[in-house]
């Protein structure tokens, strides 16, 4: 799933979620909002993440709160439902929306780059149990780069426990959307943040 996420819409002023969300729509318009869209309001320390339908997301959310890691998102709520029938759209429908820690883009780099290869792999249904599967994995780098392979592998190396983890959670959950786009920042420690796609 391709997800349009609104990630700057920002207030200075304390707000609810659902004065938030009006504000969003009278702004932006109700399209931006429905499907298999998100919206990602960010505010100072947290962000609120809201969609209609994103079973991936859910999933996630569900697994991730079973571990503690840091390479995990730290969520600040459960999942919470808002009625929409103060947006003006169809009878019964929902908004779901949760609070999460705000985290920073991760930028490109070798590490992005061997993120990649890793998500193209498990997305190619590659058996991975280790590092060593991993490393023996045919990667692929993408296209764009000019990450040598060595690069990708020593990456993958030096930050073990990160893929570690994405390949524990690959084989309880099927990460087939892992990529330098659904990892973020907090500080020097990179977070998996949305590597389950509902689109097999």
């Amino acid at each position: 799933m391709i997800l349009s996420e609104i990630s700057n819409f920002k207030f200075t002023q304390d707000i609810t979620f659902r004065d938030a969300i009006e504000e969003f729509v009278n702004k932006f318009g109700d399209d931006k909002f429905e499907g298999n869209n998100a919206v990602v309001i960010t505010r100072k320390h947290y962000i609120w993440r809201a969609w209609f339908k994103d079973a991936g997301y859910e999933k996630f959310l569900k697994l991730a709160s079973g571990y503690k890691s840091k390479h995990l998102p730290k969520i600040l709520s459960q999942v919470r439902q808002e009625p929409t029938n103060f947006l003006r759209m169809p009878s019964g429908m929902v908004i779901n929306y949760v609070k999460v820690e705000k985290l920073e883009a991760l930028q490109p780099s070798m590490f992005s780059d061997a993120v990649d290869a890793v998500g193209m792999a498990m997305a190619d249904g590659a058996k991975l149990d280790s590092i060593d599967d991993l490393l023996s994995a045919k990667l692929k780098i993408p296209s764009s780069s000019d990450t040598s392979l060595d690069e990708v592998v020593h990456e993958i190396k030096k930050h073990k426990d990160f893929f570690e983890l994405a390949i524990e959670l690959n084989n309880k959950a099927g990460l087939n959307d892992l990529s330098s786009d659904n990892v973020m920042m907090r500080g020097s420690i990179p977070v998996i943040t949305d590597p389950i796609s509902d689109n097999d």
